[in-house]
């Protein structure tokens, strides 16, 4: 069975707090520019892009860097190496500084919390996708 996902508030708050004030900054934006169209629509590209850019991939690269410690551990047994895991391990936290294993609970809270985030920044694109549409059908319709 796999581990349940870990929910530490630190992480999340050291998430989300960011991730909030982009929101807002984004709604603060996106009503400053609500009386022009053209810079409505400048304004909903724009913060379209900055959520885009500003996702974190942490929570991609977890499933990828566990799949490589299994698959780095099994060639390690087929070579009667039982240590693999642990090199491996070892050559995270050397060059990619991951502290300790990706099996950590503290990294899996990390992980988490980026995951959250991530959310967070898809429900806020979808929203200003929402208001995208409103633009669109206003700018149409002449208000």
């Amino acid at each position: 069975m796999p581990d349940p996902m870990k929910f530490d508030i630190a992480p999340i708050a050291m998430e989300l707090i960011p991730a909030a004030v982009q929101a807002g900054s984004i709604v603060v934006f996106l009503v400053l520019t609500a009386k022009d169209s053209f810079q409505a629509f400048a304004a909903v590209i724009l913060s379209l892009i900055w959520l885009t850019v500003s996702k974190n991939k942490m929570a991609e690269d977890f499933g990828e860097f566990r799949v490589r410690r299994h698959l780095f551990s099994l060639i390690g047994e087929w070579m009667n190496r039982n240590d693999a895991a642990e090199e491996f391990d070892d050559a995270l936290s050397r060059y990619l500084m991951i502290d300790g294993s990706v099996e950590n609970d503290e990294y899996k809270a990390v992980v988490t919390a980026a995951g959250l985030a991530n959310n967070f920044r898809g429900l806020v694109s979808l929203l200003i996708y929402v208001y995208l549409v409103y633009l669109v059908a206003t700018a149409l319709l002449g208000r």
